[in-house]
């Protein structure tokens, strides 16, 4: 059954494709698209990306359009101009965008029923992409796009390669990591970082990613931290915020236009936080500690991914210190129930392995950290802990 409805929506999706181009522009009939020829420089020779989305977004595509110009090449980046492009992309003079006109504004009506919106909105996507693919940008010896999203990618990469005798490189990456979400769920395992405001952890944090945190006397932590390391060839940090599930959807979507690239050998990450502070709606040192408006902790997300070729594929999650004791003007009873919900959240996940990070002059026995963590794994099998020097 599935192989049927595989073949049926490729089917479906193929002949409203075939109708729209040629219904796209009166000048496309007939008009058959330049083809490939090779550069007496292999250097000169195009290669084309293919993002069917917003290009500002897509950081793996664009580490791959880093990559060819690094080695010398062109890249031609084809998508969606609605985020600002890597900084090592912006105005190169090998590195040239070619944007995707918008949807109309009546496909982008979320009143009209899927079963009609949906083909007309692969009509149109198809037909825009294949004339900026086939007439506006120069034909390019490699197409290189990922998968998923494969409708109507694939098929328009397929279909401009033969047209125009440019070889096709699929990146899987995301396909892989649908498999092994499909295949392994909940068995992918994240190290918690938890302990007591100002044990250590930032310090921890920095021996295990590489790269410092910012360091305060007070309260540091305020939300949920999640850092992600992998291997790539491009060196960078990529930083976003992933709103709670509870946020408005005003909300929500300003939380997600936060972006942030650096490079790793940055000091802007302290800036970085600030920043994302006052998106979450953080409290700072000159605000108004009677405000309603902001927050002491958020429960949203800061996302945090390093990319380098020496990376290791890890996630850890740093969550807020625990504390017992409200301060005047700072936090609250509330703000002290919501931290401990927040870790005990963390660390009930199946998937957590918790780091418990203690500091060296204290009596072990008092950490509340470890009473929390024996409570969901008694026998230890998933607990470290680690003593560290107090910040």
């Amino acid at each position: 059954m599935a192989l049927v409805n595989l073949i049926t929506s490729t089917a479906l999706v193929t002949i409203f494709m075939t109708l729209g181009i040629f219904f796209y522009s009166p000048h496309l009939v007939g008009f058959i698209p330049t083809r490939y020829v090779p550069s007496a420089d292999a250097r000169d020779d195009h290669i084309q990306v293919l993002v069917l989305g917003d290009v500002g977004r897509s950081p793996r595509m664009q580490y791959h359009a880093i990559s060819v110009i690094k080695n010398g090449g062109r890249v031609d980046l084809v998508g969606y101009n609605e985020s600002p492009l890597h900084p090592q992309l912006v105005d190169h003079d090998r590195a040239t965008l070619y944007p995707l006109p918008e949807l109309p504004a009546l496909l982008k009506n979320k009143k009209l029923p899927f079963f009609i919106l949906g083909p007309f909105k692969v009509i149109w996507q198809a037909c825009a992409t294949f004339y900026v693919m086939a007439y506006q940008a120069p034909a390019s010896r490699w197409i290189i796009i990922q998968n998923p999203p494969s409708i109507p990618t694939l098929h328009l990469a397929l279909i401009i390669s033969v047209l125009r005798g440019s070889h096709l490189l699929v990146d899987w990456h995301n396909y892989g990591w649908s498999i092994l979400a499909t295949t392994r769920g909940r068995s992918n395992r994240f190290l918690v970082v938890v302990g007591d405001q100002s044990s250590g952890k930032s310090s921890v944090l920095e021996s295990l990613t590489g790269f410092a945190f910012p360091r305060a006397a007070g309260l540091c932590t305020r939300y949920a931290t999640q850092i992600t390391s992998r291997r790539d060839d491009s060196e960078s940090i990529d930083v976003s915020i992933i709103p709670h599930p509870s946020s408005s959807e005003s909300r929500a979507e300003q939380l997600r236009g936060f972006q942030r690239s650096i490079n790793i050998e940055d000091l802007a990450l302290a800036e970085v936080f600030a920043d994302a502070n006052n998106a979450m709606g953080i409290r700072g040192d000159g605000d108004d500690p009677s405000s309603t408006d902001l927050t002491t902790f958020s429960e949203d997300i800061l996302k945090i991914v390093i990319s380098g070729p020496t990376q290791q594929h890890l996630t850890i999650i740093d969550v807020p210190g625990i504390f017992r004791t409200s301060t005047e003007n700072l936090t609250t009873d509330d703000d002290i129930l919501l931290v401990r919900n927040m870790v005990k959240k963390y660390i009930t996940d199946q998937r957590t392995i918790i780091l418990a990070v203690i500091p060296c002059n204290v009596d072990i026995a008092t950490q509340e950290v470890l009473t929390m963590a024996k409570e969901v794994d008694p026998d230890g099998l998933l607990l470290l802990s680690l003593g560290a020097v107090a910040e």
